[in-house]
């Protein structure tokens, strides 16, 4: 059946693809981008250059726009980004060693965000293949069960002589379509609860189980389209941990990954009810929750997780201290995207 093999051969690259992208922030090629991107920052930071290390933070939101938003024109942006900065380091009077290092690292974060956007186009345009093929499926089994009705048809059409041998045959045929249409469904039902796995990985976060950073986009989306007919003002926060590298420094990522646990169940103690959480990568969380206009309420929100994330983390490794630092903006009429949405947050 091609449609089935279609759908198969399409659910097995689709995984593949998954395996490659990394099943979380610090594997495969998503953890080769952060850990490329991280190393750019780190040598612009030790510059200080206030100037540069600006035009680093609006290349890296032009990354992360990519990723909320799949939009190639973020990947445009970014290219231009990319070449308007790495002619300001040229033009910088800067030592030459110095100078080469920073390019390269550049070089290698430009290689790994080029990887990692055609990998993950790839998956965008697979997953809409599987639903293509799922849908040829279900219209060649409709087909096979209008050959087998038309099948007994004809038989009981032949005449009384061959009464006895139609109403047989017509029983076995019956029976074997139904085996044949059990097996097919059983295969189908397979792949579609695989196909189901593959959203679920694409739209969650593996550590904190939290949505990531697309599954947080799409929903945002979702809620600006309900926005007018909403009572209630629509809150939208970004929330980072300040100190979490130290902690993968001294304790070691296993630590860290405890405590980006941690983190994520203390955020969700400090919003109301109902909150929509997730994390967005590294140690940045974004939320938004409908409210009242009350800015007072707000302060109190953020001051609740400012102190929830200053409170220790007991980790098998020890103890460590972290702060958090986080900025809420209420949505807009005219914010049809998300983009200026959460930069207003950021």
């Amino acid at each position: 059946m091609a449609a089935l093999s279609a759908y198969q051969h399409a659910t097995e690259q689709a995984i593949t693809l998954l395996d490659s992208l990394g099943l979380d922030h610090n594997s495969g090629l998503e953890g080769e981008l952060r850990r490329a991107a991280h190393a750019a920052e780190k040598t612009f930071q030790e510059l200080e250059n206030p100037k540069l290390l600006a035009q680093l933070m609006y290349l890296r939101r032009h990354e992360k726009d990519f990723m909320m938003r799949l939009d190639e024109r973020y990947i445009e942006k970014y290219d231009r980004a990319m070449q308007q900065l790495q002619n300001a380091v040229i033009g910088e009077p800067i030592p030459n060693q110095l100078k080469q290092s920073i390019l390269g690292n550049l070089t290698t974060y430009q290689a790994s965000f080029d990887q990692w956007t055609a990998t993950r186009s790839d998956l965008f345009r697979l997953t809409k293949r599987l639903d293509e093929s799922f849908s040829l499926i279900v219209t060649e089994i409709d087909a096979i069960a209008s050959k087998i009705l038309d099948s007994a048809q004809q038989l009981e059409h032949r005449g009384d002589r061959a009464k006895f041998a139609s109403e047989i045959s017509l029983i076995m045929t019956g029976l074997l379509g139904f085996v044949f249409l059990g097996v097919l469904l059983r295969l189908v039902f397979k792949q579609q609860d695989m196909a189901l796995e593959i959203q679920q990985l694409a739209h969650h976060d593996m550590l904190t189980l939290l949505p990531n950073r697309r599954g947080f986009a799409e929903e945002l989306e979702r809620q600006l389209d309900l926005y007018p007919v909403q009572d209630q003002k629509l809150l939208v926060g970004l929330v980072d941990l300040d100190g979490f590298k130290s902690v993968n420094d001294v304790y070691g990522h296993t630590a860290g990954d405890a405590l980006l646990h941690t983190a994520a169940e203390r955020i969700k103690y400090c919003m109301p009810k109902g909150t929509f959480i997730a994390r967005l990568g590294g140690d940045e969380f974004g939320l938004f929750t409908a409210v009242e206009d009350d800015a007072a309420e707000i302060r109190q929100i953020g001051q609740r997780l400012s102190a929830e994330l200053k409170r220790p983390f007991h980790l098998k490794e020890g103890i460590a201290r972290i702060a958090g630092s986080a900025g809420f903006t209420f949505a807009r009429q005219t914010d049809s995207q998300i983009g200026s949405l959460v930069e207003r947050a950021d």
